[in-house]
């Protein structure tokens, strides 16, 4: 988890009125350099001013001070207390206008290394001198990992939305290596974690947080929310992690990660689950099953799960009327392998208590249980190897029943993993608000995305959902959306960039259902493919294709 903690500032002394001079401040070193054997200081060879050997404090053999032969403060070869490389030039960095700039930055630790998530999360990693700071975030793709230790020069800085970076750098050097607990802070009970961000922005820090509602859909892929901690300070919440996506209001966590922000606004971010260190007073859930095929389903759960809890003869898992004789954990959900399902049937599976999230928490016995219809093959199913496209989209006069509907045209079943919902609200031509999906769509089957799942239960009852989405399901019959797989568009609904206002594709209250002769998914939009019932004259089928 990213967090940033206070800067180390030069000079301090200075400010009160008693004036620091360069000989008097002690420079910087890296942490956890060894220590060794001698006595005075120097690393020195022989007597007088110079380089040479003898016994000594530092780097070296020697006696005394001095450079040269003599006995003296020196460098040279030996037994001595090493104190490795001087830790400076981040508060240069810091203090630097933006633009153009030739600072060289030495002992800086790598704190965290950022993934490229794109817009406001680029690749790049956290550098930083002490457990008080200073630190910066230098963008790029580089070869460091957390708890290196280097030296570059930055040759440019700048300020993106508030957070300090280095642009460019030359001369990236991994010079050594750090124990991340040399450099890290517990900020929880920290009055000034918001207030002191200027200081503290980029540092290394562990913060553990109550949060104060659920994490919402945010810019770039994230999912926000606000918090509170120990301190009295309320920073905002910020993952990217599918996994942690069962995090909500009243969930304790406790993160480590670089402090971020968002020009004014303090943020705890989470870019891989692994920076989150704990979670308390927060049960995961069974959000719902699915079937595969006739002997296949799959279990979904507000929360990755902890794949070493699963036990891999299915025997945590029961179904009434069927045997469970497989289990297979992946992300956030379970497929079960079953007896042969009598098509159109109603089953319940249930989950076990000795079934762990990711975390190593308990799912709630409470919301343990989730339904599904046994397999039935689609008639006339077009498996051609089409591939999964958009089948249906409806806006319902219930809000809370908006769906799109997935189809799987291909023979084999698809993990959906890697594809992703997006929405452009009135003509919009950038994304809106988009949501990664979880879960299998089998061959020949639909995959439900809806805006609430509780009320898409009323209006559609015996229809289960396969994912709850609300800021995405949220057209109004005038928005477009975009099906994408690995980033890249494979289906769209509507034309990006042109509000459907009036526009033969609008579906205002009402649903479009794909015809069933289309079997592929289609990059530019064509109305013929598609039935608009407007005007509440449609009547939706979600699940049926």
């Amino acid at each position: 988890m990213t967090r940033l903690l206070p800067l180390a500032l030069l000079g301090i002394v200075g400010l009160l009125g008693c004036p620091t001079t360069p000989e008097e401040e002690e420079p910087r070193r890296r942490p956890g350099e060894g220590e060794g054997e001698g006595e005075g200081e120097g690393e020195g060879e022989g007597e007088g001013e110079g380089e040479g050997e003898g016994e000594g404090e530092g780097e070296g053999e020697g006696e005394g001070e001095g450079e040269g032969e003599g006995e003296g403060e020196g460098e040279g070869e030996g037994e001595g207390e090493g104190e490795g490389e001087v830790a400076d030039g981040l508060d240069e960095v810091r203090a630097a206008a933006a633009g153009a700039v030739s600072i060289n930055v030495t002992g800086a630790v790598v704190t965290y290394v950022r993934p490229n998530l794109g817009n406001f999360d680029e690749a790049g990693f956290f550098a930083q001198q002490s457990s008080t700071g200073p630190a910066v975030f230098v963008v790029g793709d580089h070869a460091v990992s957390a708890g290196d230790v280097v030296r570059f020069t930055a040759t440019s800085v700048g300020n993106q939305d508030g957070l300090l970076g280095v642009l460019t750098l030359e001369n990236l050097q991994v010079t050594g290596a750090a124990n991340l607990a040399s450099v890290i802070q517990d900020l929880s009970a920290d009055a000034e974690l918001v207030t002191g961000i200027d200081q503290r922005e980029s540092e290394l820090a562990r913060v553990t947080l109550t949060l104060t509602a659920d994490p919402t859909t945010a810019s770039g892929g994230a999912r926000k929310g606000t918090s509170s901690t120990a301190g009295g300070t309320t920073p905002t919440f910020r993952h990217f992690e599918s996994a942690a996506a069962g995090l909500r209001n009243g969930c304790i966590v406790t993160v480590e990660s670089p402090l971020g922000r968002f020009n004014a606004e303090v943020q705890v971010t989470v870019w891989e689950i692994e920076q989150i260190v704990a979670v308390d007073e927060c049960l995961a859930s069974v959000v719902g099953a699915s079937v595969i095929d006739a002997n296949t389903v799959t279990v979904n759960f507000s929360r990755a799960v902890d794949a070493s809890s699963v036990l891999a003869n299915g025997s945590q898992f029961t179904i009434n009327g069927l045997a469970v004789t497989a289990a297979t954990a992946t992300g956030n959900s379970v497929t079960l392998t079953t007896a042969d399902q009598t098509p159109g049937t109603s089953y319940t599976v249930e989950v076990g208590t000795t079934v762990l999230d990711i975390f190593g928490g308990l799912y709630d016995e409470a919301a343990s249980t989730a339904g599904f219809t046994g397999f039935q093959p689609a008639q006339g199913c077009p498996a051609v190897g089409g591939g999964v496209f958009i089948s249906e989209v409806a806006d319902t006069l219930n809000t809370g029943g908006r769906f799109v509907e997935l189809f799987n045209a291909g023979a084999t079943p698809v993990d959906l993993s890697t594809f992703s919902l997006r929405l452009y609200s009135n003509g919009a031509s950038a994304i809106s608000q988009q949501v990664t999906l979880n879960g299998t769509i089998p061959s020949c089957g639909t995959f439900i995305v809806v805006n609430n799942a509780t009320n898409f239960a009323t209006v559609f009852p015996g229809v289960t959902p396969n994912q709850t989405a609300a800021a995405v399901i949220n057209a109004n019959g005038d928005d477009v959306f975009e099906l994408a797989n690995g980033g890249v568009g494979v289906d769209v609904f509507g034309v990006i960039g042109v509000d459907g206002t009036g526009q033969p594709w609008e579906f205002t209250d009402s649903i479009a259902r794909r015809n069933a002769n289309v079997v592929a998914g289609a990059t530019a939009f064509d109305v013929a493919q598609w039935t608009i019932a407007g005007d509440a004259a449609g009547v939706p089928t979600p699940g049926v294709r």
